[in-house]
């Protein structure tokens, strides 16, 4: 009997967006359940809350056969203080 492949897949969800670079985007959508959605497929899926857990997250999903999905969600709402502002101070220091 053939056996399916061991994969680990990482959906970035993002609800809208804010700003995008700095100027207002204002799209408001949803994300399908990611979760739900793997499990409907009998893969095993996974939603994180911080990016602490991604890292543990993905340690056992490597170690474990099967499908897994795993839903992070991004916010993008920090790209203008990111972009304009961070990297031009680091890049100053440097």
């Amino acid at each position: 009997m053939a056996k399916a492949a061991d994969l680990v897949v990482q959906c970035l969800e993002s609800e809208g967006v804010e700003y995008v670079f700095g100027i207002p985007g204002g799209l408001d959508y949803a994300n399908p359940d990611f979760v739900k959605y793997a499990e409907s497929y009998g893969a095993t899926g996974y939603r994180i809350e911080s990016a602490d857990s991604l890292i543990p997250l993905l340690d056992h999903c490597i170690s474990n056969p099967g499908v897994h999905v795993i839903d992070c969600p991004v916010d993008y709402n920090d790209n203008d203080r990111i972009l304009n502002i961070d990297i031009r101070e680091r890049s100053a220091a440097v």
